[in-house]
């Protein structure tokens, strides 16, 4: 099996989703494979796939926006140069803020489908 292929692939579909894939803030695998997206981005996936697989437990909104918070908060300690990030709380803080996030807007959705289905029931 051709790995550099799928590699390739995959790393066009990691830019596609508007990761910057620096190879200093990514994972690797078998010491060459960079992951397709950066390991907050990493962080974010996973953090998606815990939503989706908590969907039927209600989650409160104050700890979605914390956990989204906190990932921010990682972000632009670094980004102000306070402190630097490394690539395990890039993880850690990626995946509470991509699953704070979609819990966010599941809930959103589900609320404006609920509303929908009030408004059609009138």
């Amino acid at each position: 099996m051709n790995y550099d292929n799928i590699w390739e692939k995959l790393m066009i579909l990691g830019a596609k989703m508007g990761c910057h894939q620096r190879p200093d803030r990514s994972f690797f695998a078998g010491g060459k494979y960079q992951f397709p997206v950066c390991a907050r981005c990493t962080g974010v996936v996973l953090g998606y796939i815990a939503a989706i697989c908590t969907v039927g437990f209600s989650i409160p909104v104050a700890i979605c926006l914390l956990f989204c918070g906190l990932m921010f908060l990682d972000w632009l300690i670094q980004f102000i140069g306070i402190r630097s990030s490394t690539n395990a709380r890039r993880l850690i803080t990626g995946t509470m803020g991509g699953f704070g996030l979609l819990r966010l807007e599941l809930m959103a959705l589900f609320y404006i489908i609920s509303v929908l289905r009030q408004l059609i029931k009138m």
